[in-house]
């Protein structure tokens, strides 16, 4: 599976790296990986890296995806920010974004780890 997750002792941070072909039904495995991993805190936020991405969001991904969305957010995510390396990891994560505010996640799309953090972090 192109995408890992990590989470380090003692943060509310879940850090999610991307590389290759993915596809929202992997995302939402990612998800059920990140929602079972005793380490996660009770109000999280997730910082996604993309690097090379290949990927497209595809009408059959929705429902995997939504119900991934329901659960993050019932577990009690604040806020998920991407990171893209390139163009079309870009434009890959705007579009996975726009989906998750229609599920009421809030999530934005960067191209600087700083400004991604800072806005995670950011309790307004």
């Amino acid at each position: 599976m192109p995408l890992r997750h990590d989470i380090p002792i003692a943060s509310d941070l879940v850090f999610v790296t991307g590389h290759g072909p993915i596809t929202a039904t992997e995302g939402a495995s990612l998800a059920r990986q990140v929602l079972a991993d005793v380490r996660l805190a009770p109000e999280f936020g997730m910082l996604v890296r993309l690097g090379e991405v290949e990927s497209e969001v595809r009408a059959q991904d929705a429902e995997p995806a939504k119900g991934a969305a329901a659960d993050l957010k019932a577990r009690g995510l604040r806020r998920a920010a991407i990171v893209a390396a390139d163009d079309h990891g870009f434009e890959f994560g705007r579009e996975v974004a726009a989906s998750a505010r229609r599920f009421g996640l809030a999530m934005e799309v960067f191209r600087d780890d700083i400004e991604a953090v800072t806005w995670l972090l950011d309790d307004g």
